[in-house]
């Protein structure tokens, strides 16, 4: 696997993280005030069991925003040849088991 796929999958992931955090900073904020005009529309719309908890999560939104992340990683997926991680991220060379460096 060449280093633009290695990339892409890392800030893939770290977007899917982004996504749930910002899901679940929704369930705090409505938690802290539950009565306000607009977490009560949103508790009644968002109630989801989980594990045995219940949590007040936009998972519609979530849903598809990962969905949105994992298109974007699949189209972009083919771009990530080896040609051109060595054109963008340059050619350099990874130490070998032993530390010593592997010459072709």
């Amino acid at each position: 696997m060449n280093d633009l796929r290695r990339l892409l999958i890392w800030l893939s992931a770290i977007a899917c993280l982004m996504v749930a955090i910002w899901g679940f900073q929704w369930h705090e904020d409505s938690l802290g005030r539950p009565f306000a005009p607009q977490f009560r529309e949103f508790r009644l719309a968002n109630r989801v069991n989980l594990f045995g908890y219940v949590f007040y999560i936009p998972w519609r939104r979530m849903l598809c925003g990962w969905g949105a992340i994992l298109l974007a990683a699949v189209a972009l997926w083919p771009l990530a040849t080896g040609e051109r991680s060595r054109a963008t991220l340059g050619r350099w060379e990874r130490r070998g088991p032993g530390g010593a460096r592997d010459r072709p």
